[in-house]
């Protein structure tokens, strides 16, 4: 017959084993996690890859509000000091008698640059609902129509940036956007 002491030292043993493997499954990928810079806004070493997204979209009647996400090779998301050159154009089509094609021709509505410090950078929740996801945004802000050159006449256009790393990579990207 086991004594109770002997029960209860087995009991705390195996809680004890229990809460250790508990805390090792929980803790492993938060510290792969930290390892690779996902928390805390922690920038990598490697610089960024690629620029992983451009987001705008319409704010307002005359309008536009933009942010941009950078990411690494492995696909994180970092923050990284650097230039950017954003370009807002309006697409048209002109169909070219020629060759029998429909070309698209876009139109420069604005253009301009900023300079973008690690302070740039933050967790934002973005999306909707069940969509929404924690990201790490650069903010451009909300361009509004009466900093264009001209009005856009066309209702598609596009958003272009070209953002400089602080070691001279240049990396682009671009999305669609609806202006009316």
């Amino acid at each position: 017959m086991a004594k109770k002491s002997d029960v209860w030292d087995y009991i705390i043993g195996l809680l004890l084993g229990i809460i250790l493997v508990s805390v090792a499954i929980i803790l492993i990928p938060i510290l792969e996690d930290l390892e690779k810079g996902q928390y805390l806004g922690q920038t990598h070493f490697t610089g960024p890859d690629y620029i992983k997204d451009v987001v705008a979209y319409k704010e307002g009647s005359e309008g536009i509000f933009i942010y941009f996400v950078l990411a690494d090779k492995n696909g994180y998301e970092i923050a990284e000091e650097g230039n950017l050159s954003l370009f807002i154009e309006e697409t048209s089509h002109k169909f070219d008698l020629g060759t029998l094609r429909l070309d698209d021709v876009n139109n420069v509505l604005f253009k301009g640059t900023l300079e973008v410090k690690l302070n740039s950078f933050r967790r934002s929740k973005v999306g909707i609902g069940s969509l929404s996801s924690e990201r790490l945004i650069a903010s451009i802000g909300r361009i509004t129509y009466d900093e264009f050159y001209v009005k856009p006449s066309e209702q598609i256009g596009k958003v272009r940036i070209e953002f400089t790393t602080s070691t001279g990579k240049i990396l682009r990207g671009e999305t669609g956007i609806i202006f009316t």
